[in-house]
Parts: structure tokens; C-alpha cells; sequence
């Protein structure tokens, strides 16, 4: 190319050697041994995410343990009041209620519930998420209440 001179076609010269798909080829190779591994955000969150697809095909055993392995080890990684922490939690009280263990299922929705709550406040997404679920009675609408009739009414 006769008209580009100067820096400008070493530049070109350099990308064509060595272009971008070459660079991170480059950079994978050099990665450390042990960056990504089993406490690694990412691959915490691939796990639950199999969990999920394992209660969605009615594998509510294998969704259990995962999700346990999971809720445990993002406590550790990423702390208890962390929203994928708390998502996880959320999910083995669903996995939990599907097998038909309601009072643990209840205490991990709770504890789910009222941690969002404490952080984010009753109209976050995720408390509001957890408010419509049909079990675990200490996750209700707060701003519900019984009338004089005795039918309860929204504000």
C-alpha cells in the first residue's frame, strides 16, 4: 500500500503479523495455573446454573447437592450477603420445596428474603420476586394487611 508512510505502515505491518486473535492466543497460553478454578466467581456460577437445569428436568436430587456446594462455597468466596450468594440460597429453597422439605425450604427463603430486604429494601426485584412465591410464610407482601371484614387488601 503506497499510500500509507510512516508510523502509520509499520503500524499495519505489525497488525498483520500479529493481529488480535493472535494476542490473546498469546495471553491464554501465559495464563497462571489456577485462575480460574473451583472458587472462581464464574465457575460458581456455571454450577448453579446446572443446578437450575437439573431441577428444571425434575433431577431434584442432583439440583439439591449442587446448589448446597454451591450456597456454601459462595459464602465463603463471595460473602453471605452477596446477590448470587443470595440467588443460590433462593434456589435451593425452590429445589427444597419441590422435594417436599418445606421447613427447610421455608428457612432458606427466609433467610434469603430478609437479607434483600435488610440491603436493597422491600421493593427490590428480588424481594418482590420472593414475596409471590407461593410457600415460605415469613415472605409475604409487607404491605398487606387484614380488614375489618377479614379479606385482606393491598394498599
Amino acid at each position: 500500500m503506497p499510500w500509507i508512510d510512516g508510523p502509520w505502515r509499520d503500524l499495519l505491518e505489525l497488525s498483520k503479523r500479529s493481529g488480535p486473535s493472535r494476542q490473546r492466543a498469546g495471553r491464554a497460553r501465559h495464563r497462571p495455573a489456577g485462575r480460574r478454578g473451583d472458587l472462581h466467581p464464574q465457575t460458581l456460577s456455571a454450577r448453579a446454573g446446572l443446578a437450575r437445569c437439573h431441577h428444571a428436568q425434575g433431577r431434584l436430587q442432583e439440583a439439591e447437592a449442587e446448589l448446597r456446594e454451591v450456597v456454601s462455597m459462595d459464602r465463603v468466596v463471595l460473602g453471605p450477603e452477596h446477590s448470587m450468594t443470595l440467588n443460590a440460597l433462593a434456589n435451593l429453597g425452590l429445589v427444597l420445596a419441590a422435594r417436599g422439605a418445606t421447613s427447610e425450604a421455608e428457612a432458606c427463603l427466609c433467610e434469603a428474603y430478609e437479607t434483600v430486604v435488610r440491603l436493597r429494601g422491600p421493593d427490590h426485584p428480588m424481594a418482590r420476586q420472593l414475596q409471590r412465591l407461593p410457600n415460605g410464610c415469613c415472605v409475604q407482601p409487607a404491605r398487606s394487611f387484614q380488614s375489618s371484614s377479614g379479606t385482606a387488601s393491598k394498599n
